[in-house]
């Protein structure tokens, strides 16, 4: 079965681009079965959704990697705790 996608092309404002996707029998009826169980509005939605997602993921783990690689800045204490979770309340950046 082939679904089409229409996702946003991040190099145009606004247009969309149409992506063929192959999938077989198995996958396509996980799909269906998956936009069906999160209420999206087609296939698009769900994939883009799943492709927002994978981004997300990547970023993060971009981050954490950067973590490790830095340098500590001093000793994880009480206090450094509670001004990560402070800052994480706010929704401030690290550092």
């Amino acid at each position: 079965m082939q679904f089409l996608a229409k996702f946003r092309d991040p190099h145009q404002s606004g247009g969309m681009s149409t992506i063929n996707i192959s999938l077989p029998g198995p996958l396509q009826t996980f799909v269906a079965d998956q936009v069906a169980a999160r209420g999206c509005g087609s296939v698009s939605e769900y994939l883009g959704e799943l492709i927002r997602k994978d981004m997300e993921l990547q970023r993060v783990r971009g981050l954490l990697l950067d973590g490790a690689r830095s340098t500590p800045n001093g000793p994880v204490d009480a206090a450094y705790l509670a001004d990560l979770r402070a800052r994480a309340q706010r929704r401030d950046p690290v550092g």
